[in-house]
């Protein structure tokens, strides 16, 4: 067998960043699409605004103090 021309495949890395709509979020998320991890978002706000907008990303608007919107949120995400 020729090990040479197997194809490693990496296992999916999924990655949940809370914030990820502001500033530091933002670019974590970014640097995480760019690496292929499989990337959600949560934040206050569903969607940040501006430009480098990732269409990879799922966004999720909820507020971790409110636990049933948190598991109905996340629920769309896995």
């Amino acid at each position: 067998m020729d090990v040479s021309k197997q194809t490693i495949t990496q296992p999916l890395i999924r990655l949940l960043v809370v914030g990820g709509s502001g500033f530091i979020g933002h670019h974590i998320v970014n640097h995480a699409v760019g690496l292929g991890w499989d990337v959600t978002s949560l934040s206050l706000t569903s969607r940040p605004v501006g430009e480098g907008i990732s269409s990879r990303v799922r966004y999720v608007a909820a507020d971790l103090a409110n636990g049933d919107a948190l598991k109905k949120g996340l629920g769309k995400a896995s």
